[in-house]
């Protein structure tokens, strides 16, 4: 259906091809009238003026033969009234001549009619000489009239001739203008092609009148039809839930619908005009400018748009009314506004929900602050017996109370030990809640940790039947800068669940250079599997927190499923990617890629072997520590942990009492707890600071561990930072470097010392994944070089391992799952010192399938390989015994 706009144009366009044709045809008559008339005429002057021509040439011949006439007349009688005759023909002549001349005449008239003159001329000079010689009576001038007789006969001769020749051509002439002339007299044609015309342009103009006739009509039906759809409109829009306004910017008249008015709440009539330009209309016509400006009114007709601006308004009773307004201008044809509309509805509900939702989101910060507040509360309170603990157990393991009671305390350690992680592990999930996890930046190979994480998830593969390979681009940067920790997380995390998904196959870990910018190298890891593969609809589901493939994987395989989402959001807050490409029972491909800073050797370096400061144990005699430790455990532990060194502490039970210390005695080192009666460690390291002005170096030893603890401590004045429970190496390492460089990382003052990171040899015949020589460093670190202490513990072992590991092959062959688990436990804490702690992920991931009570095939072949192992190692227990502690 054709627009108004097309509609109009077309009517438009109608009407000016009739009047156009009607046009065409009368001009077109007169075109054809005006030429008719104009060769009409031309025909009847051409006609006339031949007429006239042969009628002055007649005329002419008549007085030439009226000359001769008199001529004759005289010389025969020499009656002078032939001499009268005579002249009036010579005048009547020249007359004639002379009339001639105005005529348009072509030049060929004009060349007869000049020559007739010039004969006529010489017919009267020669009639004149002839009679002055009549007049003259001797014999000669008789002959010679005789002689200009003659003369003058052939002349007139020729002037008759040339004369009736003209009169004759002209003739001719006038007779074929005559023909033309009749023929172009046609009337009767002019008149039929005329009345044809008017005819034709009446019947054009009778139709544009038709046609006039019945767009009017249409016009008179539309305006109707305009009318009515306006008042359905207007109705329309009175039902409308919100309120309009519509303003006419031409007359300035306004338009409000009825929820408009309801909501204004001001009397205002439905139309009326804007206040400030008509001044004879009553209030309740008008519509202010106060209330066009919280409308947007007044913008909208300046042009300007405005969409959801929220305004608020007094109602009658005083009351505040928030609505959301819009208001835009509407253009014509010619790109003039002539409306402004505005739209506006009542937000109260919004508002009260918008109210809500900000009480709630107080709520929710509240309730994360409490949660926060809850788990440092809780770090503390379990950290703090837990230093205690792993301290009397580390003070208890160093002294010799009994092959039974020996046994208890490692027990008890490892139980601590487990029980920490643990606590380390919620701690974690909490940072990651909180999006509080910090990065370091630290010199780190990437070769290095793909080669550790190998070899650290080798047996869990190998006891699977399954290979495990890596492959390390050589064009990686040997040492970049990163979180080592955190890279290590995240490729166990997806290492780890390749193959626990992997049942037979292999899993293969890919690192290789991906792109480098300015300052950055990208690197891409790619882990593919054989495994189960995860279904198309569930991919999208596996970084989801607590979420596994479906609820079969979860009760088969185990697990949280947390552990991906912890990766994935550890890579994405290194600015790095991660895909997922899975086919169920084809296999699995993780692809990851983070941004490392490339590492500048001047400003530091990488260590591949952890290495420990030495202690100059002289010089330790001489350093004063004050402790600052509110519980007694911690104070009697530290106090033991002190004495078994030979060094000297003293105590503060808080931060009042190590005020008053501080001003009689002089510390080199202050160990400041936290989280203390009357006053904290904070307040207490800061009046240290601002009020005692003291520079004594300060470590804080904290059950907290949360993210930030470690930046709080420095803005307070302190200079370093120890968790509880605390590590004895890394506290005497931080007192000798704080005090001896007057720094407290102890790597920083050995910048120039990088030991290179050796390789355990392959033993041939071994057990894949392990190492088959003795490791005594972890029985050598807690003995402190007690030889004694250390053959004891050989011998206990001894005497203990092979009947455990007797009772556990019993129970893997009738899998007891119970007696699995209680044998798996004991000896995961009895390799390390017998010498196999390569062999203890073996032990946990035993203990942990006894739990699920799942043993397969694969488990029980590599358990067997695992008890060669440790009887190896028995063996050469047994010749060190022999040997070197004999």
């Amino acid at each position: 259906m054709a627009s108004p706009f097309l509609r109009k144009v077309s009517e438009r366009n109608t009407i000016i091809i009739f009047l156009g044709l009607s046009m065409i045809i009368l001009v077109g008559l007169g075109i054809y009238a005006n030429t008719y008339t104009f060769r009409y005429k031309q025909s009847m002057k051409s006609t006339t003026e031949k007429g006239i021509l042969i009628g002055k040439a007649e005329q002419i011949l008549f007085e030439v033969q009226e000359l001769q006439n008199n001529l004759r007349g005289y010389l025969v009688t020499s009656d002078p009234s032939y001499l009268n005759s005579f002249k009036v023909a010579e005048r009547m002549v020249r007359l004639n001549l002379l009339q001639i001349k105005p005529l348009a005449l072509s030049q060929d008239q004009m060349g007869q009619f000049t020559e007739i003159s010039s004969l006529v001329e010489q017919e009267i000079s020669l009639a004149k000489n002839i009679i002055a010689i009549q007049a003259d009576t001797t014999s000669a001038a008789k002959a010679n009239v005789l002689s200009a007789n003659k003369d003058e006969h052939y002349l007139s001769a020729n002037i008759k001739s040339k004369l009736l020749a003209l009169i004759s051509d002209q003739r001719a002439k006038q007779n074929i203008d005559l023909a033309l002339e009749k023929r172009n007299s046609n009337f009767d044609k002019v008149v039929f092609v005329i009345t044809l015309s008017i005819l034709v342009s009446v019947t054009i103009l009778l139709l544009l009148l038709f046609y006039i006739l019945k767009t009017y009509k249409r016009l008179t039906s539309t305006e109707k039809l305009l009318l009515q759809s306006q008042l359905r409109l207007e109705n329309i829009l009175d039902m409308l839930p919100i309120g309009i306004f519509i303003v006419n910017a031409l007359n300035r008249e306004y338009h409000a619908n009825h929820k408009a008015t309801e909501l204004l709440d001001s009397g205002l009539a439905a139309d009326g005009y804007l206040a400030e330009e008509v001044e004879h209309t009553t209030e309740k016509d008008r519509l202010g400018k106060d209330l066009m400006e919280t409308l947007l009114i007044s913008k909208a007709l300046n042009g300007e748009h405005h969409i959801g601006i929220n305004r608020l308004i007094l109602k009658k009773d005083n009351s505040e009314l928030p609505l959301r307004v819009s208001a835009t201008p509407l253009y014509n044809d010619n790109n003039q506004i002539e409306y402004a509309i505005s739209v506006f509805d009542d937000i109260t509900s919004i508002k009260n929900v918008e109210n809500e939702l900000i009480e709630a989101k107080k709520l929710v910060e509240q309730s994360l602050r409490l949660k926060e507040s809850f788990l440092t509360n809780m770090s503390h309170e379990i950290r703090t017996p837990m230093n205690a603990i792993l301290g009397f157990t580390e003070l208890l393991a160093r002294k010799d109370l009994g092959p039974q009671q020996n046994e208890y305390v490692r027990t008890i350690q490892s139980s601590s030990d487990n029980l920490l992680r643990l606590l380390n592990d919620i701690l974690d999930f909490s940072k990651l809640e909180a999006d509080m996890l910090v990065f370091e930046e630290q010199p780190i190979s990437i070769n290095d940790i793909v080669v550790s994480i190998c070899d650290l998830l080798m047996p869990k593969a190998v006891s699977k039947g399954i290979s495990l390979s890596y492959l390390c681009d050589p064009s990686i940067p040997k040492v970049v800068t990163g979180d080592s920790v955190r890279l290590n997380q995240v490729i166990t995390n997806i290492v780890g669940n390749a193959i626990k998904f992997t049942d037979q196959g292999s899993v293969s870990i890919l690192v290789k250079f991906l792109k480098a910018d300015q300052d950055r190298t990208f690197i891409e890891f790619t882990v593919k599997d054989t495994g189960i593969g995860i279904a198309a609809d569930k991919i999208a589901s596996v970084f989801n927190r607590f979420e596994q493939a479906d609820t079969e994987t979860s009760r088969h395989y185990g697990g949280t499923g947390l552990g991906l989402s912890i990766a994935k959001h550890i890579i994405e807050s290194q600015k790095g990617t991660i895909n997922v490409a899975s086919q169920p029972g084809v296999g699995t491909t993780f692809t990851f890629v983070i941004p490392f800073k490339f590492f500048n050797e001047t400003d530091g370096k990488i260590d591949k072997v952890e290495e420990r400061l030495p202690i100059d144990e002289h010089f330790m005699h001489s350093v004063k520590v004050l402790l600052v430790e509110d519980n007694l455990f911690n104070r009697k532990l530290m106090q033991g942990i002190f004495k078994e060194y030979y060094l000297t502490i003293d105590m503060a039970e808080n931060g009042k009492s190590a005020l008053e210390r501080l001003l009689s005695v002089d510390y080199d080192v202050i160990l400041m707890d936290i989280e203390m009666p009357e006053m904290n460690g904070y307040e207490t390291s800061r009046i240290i600071r601002n009020e005692l002005k003291l520079n004594t170096p300060i470590i804080a030893l904290t059950a907290h561990a949360m993210a930030g603890e470690r930046e709080k401590c420095l803005q307070a004045g302190m200079n370093d930072y120890l968790t509880k429970p605390v590590n004895v190496n890394q506290l005497f390492e931080k007192i000798y470097s704080i005090m001896r460089f007057g720094e407290t990382d102890p790597a920083a003052n050995e910048k120039n010392r990088m030991p290179e990171q050796k390789e355990a040899p392959a033993t041939e015949g071994g057990t894949p994944g392990f190492n088959n020589a003795v490791d005594l460093s972890y029985l050598r670190e807690i003995s402190s070089g007690n030889k004694e202490f250390e053959k004891e513990m050989i011998e206990l072992l001894l005497a203990e391992i092979p009947e455990q590991i007797e009772s556990l092959t019993t129970a893997v062959a009738a899998e007891d799952f119970q007696e699995i688990k209680i044998y798996a436990h004991k000896l995961k804490s009895l390799v390390p010192i017998v010498g196999a702690p390569d062999t203890a992920p073996f032990f946990s991931d035993l203990e942990d399938k006894a739990v699920k009570k799942v043993l397969d095939k694969e488990d029980t072949a590599l358990f067997y390989r695992i008890m060669t192992r440790l009887n190896t190692c028995i063996n050469q227990l047994k010749q060190m015994l022999e040997n070197e502690y004999a």
